[in-house]
């Protein structure tokens, strides 16, 4: 399991970054995929999926994520197998995925945005889901194993038809992005904090039309 090796570089990285170095990176997360606060009860939700962000997607002045950073630095005094998890944390995937079906082991989704399909090794319940939820995340691969990463945030059913149609609209425009990805999570974050807003006004994209 990838976990252990993300929070040793969690544990490195956050603790070593100075304050305003973590101001000015919430900043940049919050640009992509809303502000949040410290009292909002999605807090914990969302700080998981800054910190991930942070060491896995994030880039400093020399070009490379801590996560590509601490494999250059270390790679000599890995073990194999710690090799093939640090490796992974460099190589993960992240995207909106609709859920097809699941057994005992794998989770099979849809890449909305990129197209294909993933069998994901399912480590986590599965109550509470149903086929065809979609849901932004995360993929980890390990070896000949892929995992699902630790944030992984449901968008309401109500909203699907809406999502798809906002995809739909940028792929047949050519402007499929992979920023679509962080709107999506943005669109989420309004859907929580202003629950009496009517939902499609939460989840559209600015060039179709409002029925």
């Amino acid at each position: 399991m990838y976990r252990p090796y993300l929070q040793r570089l969690i544990d490195q990285f956050i603790a070593e970054a100075e304050i305003d170095e973590l101001s000015r990176a919430r900043e940049e997360h919050a640009a992509l995929t809303g502000w949040f606060e410290d009292d909002e009860e999605w807090f914990d939700e969302r700080m998981t999926h800054f910190h991930d962000w942070y060491i896995l997607d994030r880039t400093g002045d020399d070009g490379l994520t801590p996560a590509e950073r601490y494999l250059k630095d270390n790679d000599e005094a890995l073990s194999p197998e710690e090799k093939v998890y640090f490796e992974g944390l460099t190589l993960t995937h992240s995207s909106a995925f609709a859920v097809e079906n699941w057994n005992t082991e794998r989770i099979l989704m849809e890449d909305l945005i990129g197209g294909g399909k993933w069998a994901v090794c399912r480590d986590m319940p599965m109550e509470g889901f149903a086929q065809q939820d979609i849901i932004s995340c995360r993929l980890v691969p390990a070896g000949d194993m892929i995992y699902m990463g630790r944030s992984i945030i449901a968008h309401p059913r109500q909203a699907h038809e809406s999502i798809r149609e906002i995809l739909d609209l940028s792929r047949s425009r050519k402007e499929l992005e992979w920023s679509l990805a962080d709107k999506l999570l943005k669109m989420r974050l309004k859907f929580d904090r202003y629950p009496n807003m009517r939902l499609k006004h939460v989840y559209r994209d600015p060039r179709l039309p409002v029925l």
